[in-house]
Order: structure tokens, then C-alpha cells, then sequence
């Protein structure tokens, strides 16, 4: 039996129903064929008086039909139908009355709670999980565009909401960020925004000092995967006006919003605030591009190409000469070769707090910034001792690389560097035309080809696109030792990949150069 709206209130009223969606059921529904009485109402003794009652209440000759109403659905309900004749007897059949809802007109009146959830720099934060607490529990996760909803919630009731995002602890953080909250500790340049000031306070003390430093130093390093006495992420009301901008933490911000009595549609939007990451380039969606290289420039250490003989211990030099207007850097050393082992790694301008021997015969990472106001222009950065079990040139032994530190620099501008790890031509003499450097490449203006060469010669270069024409070439006589080559992008026939050959009496080398205006 289904349900219906009564748009007569008054029948609603008059049958003590609590809600205005009900049906009627009549005695006369039941009868399907005549019945006869001798002292029936009608001709030949035809009873014509029918009366319906619940089971549980006492049978009413008078009482024609049964409503039925919301608080019915999903009850079996029993009925009597009685039969009566002239003289008031009577007789009843049992049947039952299931009553449905269809039509979804009791459901009760439904409400929305929805919002989004983005960085102070207006971007989307994806995955974010939603907590609904209150009338009624929930969880949900923010999409790609930061949204969330909880729809089909009972209107009246009182919800909680509150996001949480607790992983990736290390996402967005790097050592520029310790060098703008240095500037920030040291009085130099302040972080001016009550959301940089609580990414800065990594061990939620309520204040920033050199222990949030040491810590994000730590998680950089990767010796530690996570932030002691905090989380990931941290969530406030994007309206959420602070008392006292400059000092966030003299109140509680409230990460938990509330609604009471919902009705409608409500929308939360909430600010996400990244631990750690002060310059706010933490990743937070699958369409956020990465962060951009923004100058053709990069920082070049230095070691010597040396051959390791079978059972040596060797001590390497890591050295660089493009220190001057270096804020800071950071990058992975790992020992490459099955045969060559790190045994140790001695101090320089790097001290030991700022490297991470995470697994020290083969993988050590780095993380350092200059004091303010220092002029370094070339220092030894660190020495590293290593043997091999066979003979092993260096260069084919370690590698710079971002399998756990990114490799990055930045530069007096704040702009973002690449790190590589040059060799020089110590101990390369006896293999010619080793090419030592192709910097930088991909290239804009021009790239810098540096090889060796173990005695002078004629050395011939050409330059060949895609296709395998031939764009450029040159001749000249190279010296012994280190040589450098430096090819102008008007040298090539437009943007695109190039393929090189030098070659001479004792050899020849190939690579590949990428012009990219």
C-alpha cells in the first residue's frame, strides 16, 4: 500500500495523524464478492455494511476506513474486516496491510554541508580527508578542484566538520625553506602572513626558534619521515580572522567548524597551511605543475676523475668555485657501483648536521645554507674517502643525483638552481675525448661542452639534427688537459634535439644538446 501527500489538513487533524502524508483504506477494499445473510440490508439478504478496524483496537460497526500514515512504513499491519446485518451481528476476516514509501514522500527534510579547501595561494588541495561529526557521521575526501560535500543530511541537527591530511610530511619542504626562516628568526626578512608563521612553527611550540630548523633539517635529510609534536597539514577558516596576525598562535585557530540547526545548503571553506613549506610550493594535486628551474645557471661542484685501483683508499675533494651569491643547497651523493663503497665522509663547509648518512657505504644526502651576510666565493664542501674491490673511474663510481634529496640551489634572487657534479681532468689523461660537462642542457643562449683530451690535437666537431643533416661544425687544435667548446643557439637550426660527435687522432665521443628558447 503506497503513501500519499493529504493536501486536506484538516482530514490529517481530524484522524490524529502526525504527518500529512497518509493513505485511506476502506472496509469495501476487501470485498471482492457478495456476501448473504437472512437479515441482510439489501435485496435477497445481500449484507451491504462493512466496517474495518487494527486488530489491536475494538471493533467499530461504525468505523468505515483505517488510516495509515508514515509511522506505518515497513510494518505488516493486521486488520479486521467485519460483516454486519440488520440486527447487529457480526463476523470478521483477518487480512494484512503492508505500507511502503515509494514515492520518498516521509523522508524527511534533507540539507547540504559543502566547501572547498585550498593553499593561501588559491590552490586546490586534493585528497583531503573530511570528518562530518554531530546529527550524523561522515567521511569524506576532497576532489581534484578541493571540494567536498555531504549531502541528504537531516535538516535541524547540529554537524562538525574538520579536515585532516597527515602524509607526506617532507612534500613541499626543502632547504629554502629553512633559509627564509632563518632570515625570519635573524630579523632580516619577516614572514609576513599569520599561515607562513604557523608553517613555520614545525614543532607546534607555538613560536618559531632554531628547534623548528634543526627538525625540518632533519626531515630534508630524510632522518626522519615525519614532524614531531605536529602534523602534515594544518586546516582553519578561510575567513577566520586572526587577532593578532604577527603572533597566530595567541589563540586556538579553530580547525573545527561548526553548524547548528542546518537547513539548506551551507558551505565551509577552510585554508590549508602545509608544515614547513613557508614559500608554499608543496604539491597538492595531480594538475599542479612541478616547480620550474627559472635560470639557465647552475651550481657545478668539482671532483677529480680519478681511477680507484682494486683494494685503494682514495680521498676525494668535493670543491666548488660558484659560491658567490649561493643562499643554499641541497642533494643525494651515491655510490653507484657495485664495487665502490663510501667508507667515509670528513667536514668542510658542510658540517655533520648537515648530511645524512642513510645508508653510509652507498647513499649519503645533504642540506646546508649560508650564514647571512657571508661572501664564500669557492670552498672544499667535503671530503669523501672511498675504496673499490676493482678498478673503478670515479666518475663511473659516484653520482649526484634526487633519489632522496632533491639536487637544487638557490641563488641571491631566490631564484631555483640545478646542482651537477663536474669532473675535472685530474687522473683522465689516459682515456681521450671524455666529455666532462654539457652545461646547460636543455640551453637557452649557449651550452658549454667541456671534455679531455690526454695530449694536443686536431679535434673536429659537427652537429647533427634529428634528421641527420649536419647544422654546424668546426676544427681546431686542442690542448692536452681540459678543453672547453661553447655552442650559441644561432649555431643551430632552431629549437630541438641535437646529436654531436667530437672526434680526433685518439678518438671520439657522442652526445646529445637540446635547444629550448
Amino acid at each position: 500500500m503506497g503513501l500519499i501527500p493529504v493536501m486536506d489538513r484538516a482530514v490529517a487533524a481530524a484522524a490524529s495523524a502526525t504527518t500529512e502524508t497518509l493513505v485511506v483504506v476502506g472496509a469495501n477494499d476487501f470485498i471482492r464478492s457478495p456476501i448473504y445473510d437472512c437479515t441482510g440490508q439489501g435485496e435477497q439478504g445481500r449484507v451491504e455494511r462493512f466496517s474495518i478496524n487494527r486488530a489491536i483496537d475494538p471493533a467499530d460497526s461504525t468505523q468505515r476506513s483505517v488510516l495509515f500514515t508514515c509511522d506505518d512504513i515497513g510494518e505488516l499491519v493486521e486488520v479486521h474486516i467485519y460483516a454486519w446485518d440488520e440486527a447487529g451481528n457480526g463476523d470478521h476476516c483477518t487480512a494484512y496491510v503492508e505500507v511502503q514509501d515509494n514515492m520518498g514522500f516521509c523522508e524527511p527534510a534533507t540539507s547540504i554541508i559543502a566547501g572547498s579547501i585550498k593553499t593561501e595561494n588559491g590552490i586546490e588541495v586534493e585528497n583531503v580527508e573530511v570528518l562530518l561529526a554531530g546529527g550524523e557521521e561522515r567521511v569524506t575526501h576532497t576532489d581534484g578542484r578541493g571540494r567536498y560535500a555531504f549531502d541528504r543530511l537531516p535538516s535541524g541537527r547540529n554537524y562538525d566538520v574538520r579536515p585532516g591530511l597527515n602524509e607526506d610530511h617532507v612534500n613541499g619542504v626543502s632547504t629554502f625553506d629553512l633559509i627564509l626562516i632563518q632570515k625570519h628568526i635573524l630579523g632580516i626578512t619577516q614572514l609576513h602572513t599569520p599561515y607562513q608563521l604557523i608553517a613555520a612553527d614545525v614543532n607546534n611550540s607555538g613560536g618559531i626558534s632554531t628547534l623548528d630548523l634543526i627538525q625540518l633539517r632533519k626531515l630534508i635529510l630524510g632522518l626522519g619521515d615525519s614532524f614531531l609534536g605536529n602534523q602534515s597539514w594544518r586546516f582553519v577558516m578561510s575567513d577566520y580572522d586572526f587577532t593578532d596576525p604577527g603572533q597566530p598562535w595567541k589563540e586556538a585557530m579553530p580547525e573545527t567548524m561548526g553548524v547548528d540547526a542546518l537547513d539548506g545548503e551551507v558551505t565551509l571553506d577552510f585554508m590549508a597551511i602545509k608544515i614547513g613549506d613557508v614559500n608554499g610550493n608543496a604539491r597538492v594535486n595531480n594538475s599542479q605543475p612541478p616547480p620550474e628551474v627559472r635560470n639557465d645557471d647552475q651550481l657545478d661542484l668539482w671532483a677529480p676523475d680519478l681511477l680507484v685501483e682494486a683494494g685503494d683508499h682514495l680521498e676525494v675533494p668535493i670543491t666548488s668555485e660558484d659560491l658567490k651569491g649561493i643562499q643554499g643547497m641541497q642533494f643525494t651523493l651515491e655510490a653507484i657501483h657495485p664495487d665502490l663503497n663510501i667508507e667515509s665522509i670528513r667536514p668542510a663547509l658542510l658540517a655533520n648536521d648537515h648530511m645524512g648518512p642513510l645508508d653510509p657505504k652507498r647513499l649519503w644526502t645533504f642540506s646546508w645554507n649560508a650564514q647571512p651576510g657571508s661572501q664564500l666565493e669557492s670552498a672544499t664542501l667535503f671530503t669523501v674517502e672511498v675504496s673499490a674491490r676493482a678498478d673503478i673511474r670515479l666518475q663511473d663510481g659516484l653520482r649526484l643525483t634526487s633519489s632522496k634529496t632533491p639536487a637544487e640551489a638557490y641563488n641571491e634572487f631566490d631564484e631555483l638552481l640545478n646542482v651537477a657534479l663536474q669532473w675535472s681532468a685530474s687522473g683522465v689523461g689516459d682515456r681521450a675525448f671524455d666529455v666532462l660537462e654539457v652545461a646547460p642542457n636543455p640551453f637557452r643562449d649557449q651550452v658549454r661542452l667541456r671534455f679531455s683530451l690526454p695530449a694536443a690535437e686536431a679535434v673536429h666537431l659537427r652537429i647533427f639534427d634529428v634528421a641527420g643533416r649536419m647544422v654546424h661544425q668546426r676544427a681546431w687544435n686542442g690542448t692536452a688537459g681540459l678543453n672547453d667548446i661553447f655552442i650559441r643557439s644561432e649555431d643551430l637550426a632552431g629549437d630541438g634535439l641535437y646529436l654531436f660527435r667530437l672526434e680526433g687522432d685518439t678518438g671520439h665521443r657522442e652526445g646529445r644538446l637540446v635547444l629550448k628558447r
